[in-house]
């Protein structure tokens, strides 16, 4: 397409016939990967004489082709990439189109600049760093803008990276002292135009990029250093152009000047946090901290100092600004030495700069009167919190009380009881004007945002029951509806006091919760939705629970009811709270409880699908309500009679969320899943329906939540044994074995696969006779990952496949192992684990009994094994795996006497810590290791095991012990006696062999057999059942 075929079309997708736009958008879509084509868009957005709104189109479509096409993931999918040479020549000319472009059409070459330099830089576009020096050295302020934004992207794709950061210090070498100088000349001109702003801005993002991990070479020469943190110091307190804010106060919040002033401080406060203390800096920013501490700390405290008192003379200070600020002086606060600069001022900025911060606002007001669910989200919201200034306040003060407590506390809590009198005042004289109610809000903020301070003081301890008759409870009357909802909160945060009669119960406690519950009834949403939130920590706090059964159809209605209007987390773990105190006695409302958590659920998720801005709130509040139902089905988990009706009511959210968009949630997912698989009586036709949903997810999206599955997939193959293995449409079995091989084919987590041979230990232990099928693939799957296995863990879960096949069917696995070519190399592995040991002498594999045990049983049914089918390879290795056996037997042995001797059920003296194993053999993230079950999921996977023997998954044996597999398939074998009975068979059917094997061993060896044969015959006979069998 030339030039002018494309302004043409370009022209029509600004039509405002929408016919016309879609036809114009489809030819552009058809033309994107032909060639020239990029190029043609970038000349049409730079061409000055054409019309902007031509040209902006332009840039846009130019920006999304380069997104979708310069770097396709699946070429074949998406339709291909761009010709190098297009590529090349935008390359060429994207700096310069940066440079030559308004603010509007820039802002999307600036997008583009990033992608490409991500994608290219240095491998592909090693001419970037001359372009960049030549730019920042430019005398032109466009051309430096133009390469300070190509050096902001180089330094933001290297900002996280520990290594290979050598292509963005050569451009460093050279521009380094530039930039320093830019930071300077800025501070000291006269400027005060928006492009001074922008660059200052992205010299300040430059430097931040740069700063992330190691502070680089050229801040630590002294030249650079001071010139750095002198233009800094100067900016900190430099005034901004005032006269040129914009009287929109929304605008003013963005104003460029305001953002860089912005960026100045996060450059200073990131500087006193990591650089203020060199012990605490890292080993090679060490001289970097000691030139801040002795050159800059101190002044650039004082600096913030004024700043902050400049900005609370403003009528309308900046949110931002006030916000770091004080999270400056709250980081102060604890640094001994800049204490000392802020210890005279202390007091007056709690009282004069945060108190008055923590007021309700007139801001507050119109969002509280107009828009009271935004009020609701913004007071709920993490995020908010981060940007907040009345949290930044907050947390200033509670640092401030707690650190330095007895040169503050006294004059800020008589401070407060001055407002609250005030307030009370008021009250009586029957008008409490706006103003004071304000105030009275942040005083009321303020003595809770430090109640674990007051509650922990002698001097204040005693006397907080009285400040909350005095002064809280008559605002839970008040007109002012702000003020009821922060008596709501104050009560909440100090229910948990210890009052003249006691902890959670008495006249004061009742009165307060009394109030509170009251106010779920109120007319003002967010003084509704504190009242339930407050009275989680009432429940909590409670004594006795007799007080609120009566009420607690009301709490329950209410709780459902404003469920119905907005999307809260903190208000269903209330609801949680209450199914979890009332326990067993909530049963009566189980139904309707998981009939409105399910609505709600559902409710939160067309929320958070349907609003980007209400995502996350709705998001939590969805995991919550899964949370609060998993809770109501643990209370009532001892009543199987009524699973099969809630197994109803919330089988539509496992039916619809079993999908890709579920994996924020599958954990949750999965724990429900499992209390009704478990406690539910027969398996039902539904939760069998979920079997081959689970083998969609985990072979398409979710295998590398395979371990959250294992319970559950578990289950199907111990409680439903007979129809996992017989029904054929759909066939579970197959579904079974298909999960197992993705996971171990694809996952990469080591961790993570070890749950699908887990899997192939249970069906093997629970089908055993009954599973032929599986005993070639699960072998060939095992030996050819143990190939390249690092992790013990893993190493022990796949040898135990093979250890569980020998007991299954030992001729067929011998059959199967040497057609595969595996024998050799498996069984070489296998005993080097048996013989390995720590430096402690402690065993480095198979610590847990039951790892002993199935290598007992499997190698023992291999010395039994008929002449016929006996492979050279075994029949050469008897005397090796007559060794094996007694070494694990005797280890065996030590550790049931030593649990024995300990009496603590999960006493082994064997089991270290797999984490700490892990970490001898390498390095390893918390991400990768830390276990992914909830509190739900570690219960149920005692609970399983308890009620069907099954094995179950940890990253840590401390969580997985022996207790845990005494009710699986071996564990009432008696691996003595099954050797010593086996043994003893062979003695009789095949002495020559018995021969060889004593034969094969030394005397110390054949004293220990003999020993433990007599030691077998001691033992009581296990009581068998049919869990053994999986029913």
């Amino acid at each position: 397409m030339d030039v002018q075929h494309l302004c043409t079309v370009l022209q029509s997708c600004l039509s405002h016939n929408t016919d016309e736009i879609k036809a114009a958008e489809s030819i552009l879509s058809q033309h994107e990967t032909q060639k020239g084509q990029v190029q043609n868009l970038l000349r049409v957005a730079v061409e000055g004489t054409l019309d902007p709104a031509l040209r902006q189109s332009a840039a846009i479509y130019f920006k999304r082709l380069v997104e979708r096409r310069w770097e396709p993931k699946d070429k074949e999918k998406e339709g291909g990439g761009l010709f190098e040479e297009d590529k090349a020549e935008v390359r060429n000319n994207i700096v310069q189109a940066v440079v030559r472009s308004p603010p509007l059409i820039q802002k999307q070459f600036v997008e583009v600049l990033r992608s490409i330099i991500h994608a290219d830089f240095p491998q592909n576009w090693p001419g970037l760093k001359d372009t960049i020096v030549q730019s920042v050295h430019s005398k032109d302020e466009a051309e430096v803008y133009g390469g300070l934004v190509a050096l902001r992207w180089v330094a933001r794709k290297f900002e996280f990276r520990q290594e290979d950061k050598e292509p963005l210090y050569d451009i460093l070498n050279v521009t380094q002292p530039k930039i320093c100088e830019f930071m300077s000349s800025l501070a000291t001109a006269d400027n005060s135009s928006p492009g001074a702003a922008e660059l200052l801005k992205i010299n300040c993002k430059i430097i931040w990029a740069l700063t992330f991990s190691v502070i680089p070479r050229g801040l630590l020469e002294q030249g650079n250093f001071s010139t750095l943190m002198q233009a800094l110091l100067v900016l900190v307190t430099k005034d901004v152009p005032v006269d040129q804010m914009p009287q929109d106060p929304d605008e003013q919040e963005t104003w460029c000047w305001w953002k860089a002033k912005k960026w100045v401080l996060h450059l200073t406060i990131r500087f006193f946090k990591y650089h203020g203390k060199v012990d605490a800096s890292k080993e090679e920013n060490k001289a970097f901290s000691q030139m801040y501490i002795d050159k800059v700390m101190l002044p650039m405290l004082e600096a913030h100092m004024q700043l902050l008192s400049k900005m609370m003379q403003l009528p309308r200070p900046n949110k931002r600004i006030l916000t770091i600020l004080l999270q400056y002086m709250q980081h102060a606060v604890t640094h001994a030495g800049a204490f000392k600069v802020l210890k005279d001022h202390a007091k007056l900025m709690l009282i004069n700069v945060a108190l008055p911060l923590m007021y309700f606002s007139q801001e507050d007001a119109e969002l509280f009167t107009t828009d009271p669910q935004e009020f609701v989200r913004k007071g709920f919201d993490i995020l908010e919190d981060i940007y907040s200034t009345k949290t930044a306040a907050v947390n200033f003060t509670y640092e401030l009380c707690k650190n330095k407590g007895k040169l503050v506390l006294a004059d800020y809590v008589q401070h407060l009881g001055g407002i609250m009198t005030e307030h009370n005042a008021a009250l009586q004289a029957g008008n409490v004007p706006n103003d004071i109610a304000r105030k009275m809000d942040g005083a009321l903020l303020g003595i809770g945002a430090i109640d674990d301070i007051l509650k922990r003081k002698k001097s204040y301890k005693h006397n907080m029951e009285g400040l909350l008759l005095e002064f809280v409870v008559p605002c839970f009357g008040s007109t002012h509806a702000h003020l009821r909802a922060r008596a709501c909160w104050v009560a909440g945060e100090y229910a948990d006091l210890k009052m003249k009669d006691g902890k959670g119960t008495g006249p004061t406690f009742g009165m307060l919760l009394e109030k509170v519950v009251a106010l779920m009834r109120d007319p003002e949403l967010p003084v509704r939705i504190d009242s339930v939130v407050a009275l989680r920590h009432f429940i909590d706090a409670l004594a006795k629970l007799d007080d609120l059964k009566p009420i607690l159809p009301q709490l329950l209605e209410e709780c459902f009811k404003l469920m119905n209007e907005v999307d809260n987390d903190d208000m269903v773990a209330t609801l949680e709270t209450i199914v979890e105190k009332f326990g067993e006695e909530i049963a009566p409302y189980a139904e309707g409880l998981a009939m409105n958590l399910v609505k709600a659920f559902f409710k939160c998720m067309e929320t958070t699908n349907e609003d980007e801005d209400e995502e996350d709130m709705g998001a939590l509040a969805a995991v919550g309500c899964l949370r609060a139902i998993n809770t109501l089905l643990d209370s009532v988990n001892s009543m199987p009679q009524i699973y099969p009706k809630l197994e109803e009511i919330c089988f539509p959210i496992l039916e619809k969320m079993l999908k890709e968009d579920a994996l924020d949630i599958i954990e949750e997912l999965m724990s429900m899943m499992s209390y009704f698989v478990y406690f539910g009586g027969d398996l039902s036709p539904r939760m069998w329906s979920l079997l081959p949903r689970l083998q969609e997810a985990v072979t398409t999206w979710a295998a590398d939540f395979f371990e959250e599955m294992l319970v559950p997939l578990e289950t199907f193959v111990v409680k439903g044994n007979e129809i996992f293995l017989t029904c054929k449409n759909p066939d579970y079995l197959t579904c079974m074995n298909q999960m197992i091989e993705h996971v171990v084919s694809n996952v990469d987590s080591e961790l993570e696969v070890v749950p699908a041979p887990q899997l192939m230990e249970i069906v093997l232990q629970n089908c055993k006779g009954r599973v032929d099928e599986c005993v070639a693939p699960y072998l060939l799957l095992s030996a050819t990952k143990l190939q390249n296995v690092e992790r013990s863990k893993l190493m022990v879960a796949l040898i135990n496949v093979f250890a569980n096949a020998f007991y299954y069917n030992p001729v067929l696995t011998l059959q199967v192992m040497k057609q595969q070519g595996s024998l050799q190399t498996v069984m070489s592995k296998w005993f080097e684990m048996i013989f390995a040991a720590k430096p402690d002498e402690k065993w480095k594999y198979f610590k847990r009994m039951q790892d002993k045990k199935v290598s007992i049983l499997g190698l023992t049914a291999l010395i039994s094994i008929p002449d016929e089918v006996l492979t050279p390879e075994i029949r050469d290795g008897m005397s090796q795996i007559l060794n094996g056996i007694m070494k694990l037997l005797i280890a065996l042995k030590e550790q049931e006497e030593a649990a024995g001797d300990e009496s603590s059920d999960d006493f082994d003296p064997e089991s270290d810590s797999e984490e700490e194993e892990e970490e001898e053999e390498e390095d390893h993230d918390d991400d990768t290791i830390a276990s992914k079950e909830s509190e739900y999921i570690k219960r149920l996977h005692r609970e399983a095991r308890s009620l069907f023997g099954l094995v179950g998954s940890s990253d840590s044996d401390d969580d997985f012990t022996d207790e845990e597999d005494e009710e699986t398939p071996v564990a009432k074998i008696d691996a003595f006696k099954t050797f010593a009975d086996a043994l003893g068979m062979v003695e009789k059917t095949n002495p020559a062999r018995a021969q060889a094997l004593m034969a094969g061993v030394d005397q110390s060896v054949q004293a220990a057999l003999r020993g433990m044969v007599e030691y077998a015959a001691s033992r009581p006979v296990p009581e068998l059942n049919g869990v053994a069998n999986g029913h």
